[in-house]
């Protein structure tokens, strides 16, 4: 069986995107820290499609020992789609942003992503078939006022992503890199 796996998926985008797999027939691998609304999620896939596997897995993606033990919690599963969504914001002029914040946004929006995608890419590149897609944001293409730190983890994101893309596609690799990048969003 092959797999979707979509962190962040307990709300907003990525809950919308298992969704969205889900109506297509795919298998999920649900990401987040809320097991309550991870098993929400997984109760509306099972009413849309009662023969699909669900996996979830609650894990904080902002500690980066998580990340590692969340990506060997799925070396038995074939996945064919992975699905970087997670992240977070921090909204604030520099002067008066919370720091605490801000170095959780900047482990989970880049340190996390970057984890993820080269673990996935390491095991993947050559396998015909897959995707991976990192979720940007409109923000990751011009700076927003009170947004500045997070625009600048999106911009990471947005090139960190299209680079892979180029070097994976320059080797020939199998896999298919893409950025997603919604304006703002209600989550």
């Amino acid at each position: 069986m092959k797999y979707t796996v979509i962190t962040g998926a307990s709300s907003g985008i990525g809950y919308e995107t298992a969704l969205a797999f889900a109506a297509r027939g795919k298998n999920l691998i649900l990401a987040a820290r809320r097991t309550e609304e991870l098993e929400k999620l997984k109760s509306a896939v099972a009413g849309m499609n009662p023969e699909l596997d669900v996996v979830i897995r609650t894990v904080d993606l902002s500690v980066a020992t998580d990340v590692y033990s969340f990506y060997d919690s799925l070396s038995d599963y074939r996945i064919e789609t992975w699905i970087n969504n997670a992240g977070s914001g921090s909204f604030a002029s520099v002067g008066e942003q919370n720091l605490d914040k801000v170095t959780t946004m900047l482990h989970l929006n880049i340190e996390a992503l970057t984890i993820l995608t080269s673990l996935y890419a390491r095991d993947y590149a050559g396998v015909e078939g897959t995707q991976l897609i990192n979720v940007t944001s409109g923000g990751g293409y011009q700076l927003v006022g009170n947004s500045v730190a997070y625009c600048a983890t999106k911009f990471y994101v947005s090139a960190f992503t299209v680079g892979i893309a180029q070097e994976l596609k320059g080797k020939g690799a199998a896999i298919q890199v893409k950025v997603l990048a919604p304006s703002a969003t209600v989550t």
